[in-house]
């Protein structure tokens, strides 16, 4: 039998940038998919043994999870973006909670007018695969180009958003470590105030 060894993740290099090594909680998600994987082999009697049995699993270490305070959002709103498409695709999720996988596949046909009033987005999450609709605010429906069809956040890709978006939040001033996932917690944090960030952000909607 051969061994399995989970130190090998533990020192291993990221792929885009080779000089520097995956995070532990990484190693541990990437290690904790392989176990399963093995149990799932073992179950289906395509291997012999059960061989997490020989497997320590990597723990996770606890992780402060930054955030942005409702100053330093409108510092961003304030701040020009090298991509404009970036700076309105996270002020928007910032505003409404979604993830960036949602907000690259959100499609004009997903926004519909509310009931009660207003506007609402109804899509199936790519997380979940749940349908579910979520109020969306003036200030948010107002970070969306004029409306037509096809995706919201024409030119949004995956693949700009990491280094760009690190770029813009240097530039604002803020020097905290804020990926695109923790920056769009602050909805539950925080109320914004309409009026300070269309002060920034003026693109005409027509719904």
């Amino acid at each position: 039998m051969c061994f399995l060894r989970s130190d090998y993740l533990l020192t291993a290099k990221q792929l885009k940038h080779p000089t520097e090594k995956i995070s532990r909680n990484s190693a541990a998600g990437y290690f904790s998919t392989f176990r399963a994987m093995l149990k799932i082999l073992h179950r289906k009697k395509m291997i012999r043994e059960n061989i997490n049995d020989y497997l320590d699993k990597i723990e996770y270490e606890d992780v402060r999870k930054e955030y942005l305070t409702q100053d330093e959002l409108l510092k961003l709103a304030s701040t020009p973006c090298e991509i404009p498409v970036l700076k309105t695709a996270s002020l928007f999720s910032c505003l409404t909670g979604l993830r960036i996988s949602d907000v690259l596949a959100l499609d004009w046909k997903n926004i519909h007018p509310a009931s009660e009033g207003g506007y609402c987005i109804r899509i199936r999450t790519e997380k979940t695969e749940t349908e579910t609709t979520l109020p969306i605010s003036d200030e948010a429906l107002e970070l969306c180009e004029t409306r037509e069809t096809g995706k919201v956040f024409k030119g949004l890709q995956r693949s700009i958003i990491q280094y760009p978006l690190k770029k813009w939040i240097k530039q604002a001033g803020i020097e905290k470590k804020i990926s695109y996932h923790t920056a769009r917690h602050i909805t539950f944090s925080f109320h914004l105030k309409t009026n300070n960030l269309q002060k920034y952000i003026h693109p005409q909607v027509t719904i």
